[in-house]
Order: structure tokens, then C-alpha cells, then sequence
């Protein structure tokens, strides 16, 4: 299913990159905007995945499909930009064989304060330099056997959660192509770097947490946008 979900993703680049070569000399790409994207985070938790294989769960997949957005205004002279980024999306282990399989599913949320500057702005392209600094939260939930009746949901617990809270620093890269006076398309590639300064946590009990695999977390990340903003001058 996620191998699925990742040649979609890569069809869907190359049809928005074909079309911005037919379509990019009507206008130019700006700095500023904001819209909604797609994404493909490579996870990269292996700490993780040996735990849940030692638990006798079928280890998490390779990557994970992220839906996002962000906003930013230009500052200063044009060349910096500055806002808002958050992603989020959820990874889910394939059932293990047996009469009670076991499912693993790891969540992500995150996004903080974007800010860019504009390394080359051009008619054709406007290519970017930035990072985000904020944070988030990652869930883990286990569920062994399977639901058959909703009294069961509400008896005997069959499923875990657990979560804990990140800082996040996400240094990327990003080119923008215009579609139109109004619209871009940005594909951006970056690393997120994710850091616990605590441990696991059933609700919100702080000094109850737990330690347990991924203290920290680097995910590589590749992200498709479209942004919409006002028309630059003159048009």
C-alpha cells in the first residue's frame, strides 16, 4: 500500500513539473504565499522497529505519506520570507499472521516557524533556503486481535497508546515554478531532526514518562505545494 501511495506521489510530481514547463512563462513565482501539501517522509526509525520485532510485531514500513501547509509574508527586501509550516501523516505495520494479529501504528504531528531566503528569483523560478524551528508529538498505538462487536470496544482494553512531544529543526530546500499570476507550484526536499526531552507518556503525566526507542528521529522528506498569493507588481 505505501510503495502504491509513493509511485502516485512520484506520477503526480512529473505531471505538475510538465506542466509548469508548458505554462511557466506567463508570470513569475513569488516569495510569499502559502497553500496545502503532499509529502513522502522516509522513516528512519530503527530502534523502534527492533522493539516492536522483539514484541513479535511486523516492523513498520519505509516511509509514510504526509498532508501539510504553510503561509509566509516577505520581509525586509524581498529576499526573506517568513511563517508558518506543520505535516503530519502515519506510518502502520502489516497485520502479523494468527488468529489475534498485531498492528503497530506510529503518528507524527508537527510544524513551527518557516523562514526562507530566496536564494535565486527569477520569471522562470524562485529557489529558497530555510528551515523550520518548532516541535510536535509522535503516538504510538499497538492493538492485538481484532474488534468484532462494539461491546468489545468498550470492554477489556485491546489496544495501547503512547505518545511523547519533539523539538523539531527541519533545515530544506525548495523551487518554485508559476502556474499563474496567483499560483505556484513548490517542490521542497529537507531533513527533519526530532529530539524528546522526554520520554513516553500514558495521558499527560510528565513525571510518569518512560523511556523507550526514538529519544530522537531523522527523517529525510520530500513535499509537493501548491501556493497561492497575491500577483506581484506590474501584473
Amino acid at each position: 500500500m505505501q510503495a502504491k501511495r509513493l509511485r502516485k506521489l512520484n506520477v503526480s510530481m512529473i505531471v505538475a513539473v510538465t506542466l509548469v514547463v508548458v505554462t511557466a512563462g506567463a508570470c513569475s513565482a513569488q516569495v510569499g504565499g502559502g497553500g496545502n501539501s503532499v509529502g513522502w517522509v522516509f522513516l528512519r526509525v530503527d530502534d523502534l522497529n527492533e522493539s516492536l520485532v522483539d514484541a513479535e510485531f511486523n516492523q513498520l514500513p519505509g516511509g509514510m505519506l504526509t498532508w501539510g501547509g504553510y503561509g509566509t509574508v516577505g520581509v525586509g527586501n524581498g529576499k526573506w520570507s517568513i511563517g508558518g509550516w506543520y505535516g503530519g501523516g502515519e506510518a502502520i505495520s502489516k497485520p502479523t499472521a494468527g488468529a489475534e494479529p498485531k498492528i503497530a501504528t506510529l503518528a507524527f504531528n508537527y510544524g513551527g516557524i518557516l523562514v526562507e531566503y530566496s536564494a535565486v528569483d527569477s520569471p522562470k523560478a524562485h529557489v529558497g533556503l530555510g528551515t523550520v524551528l518548532g516541535g510536535g508529538m509522535a503516538s504510538l498505538t499497538t492493538k492485538r486481535g481484532m474488534i468484532s462487536d462494539f461491546d468489545e470496544a468498550l470492554g477489556a482494553a485491546s489496544s495501547a497508546s503512547v505518545w511523547r512531544p519533539y523539538l523539531l529543526a527541519q533545515p530544506q530546500a525548495s523551487i518554485a515554478f508559476p502556474l499563474s499570476a496567483l499560483i505556484d507550484i513548490t517542490i521542497t526536499g529537507g531533513y527533519s531532526f526530532l529530539y524528546s526531552p522526554t520520554g513516553w507518556m500514558d495521558g499527560m503525566t510528565f513525571k510518569d514518562s518512560f523511556d523507550g526507542p526514538m529519544k530522537s528521529a531523522g527523517l529525510p522528506f520530500v513535499q509537493l505545494s501548491f501556493s497561492f498569493g497575491p500577483p506581484p507588481l506590474g501584473i
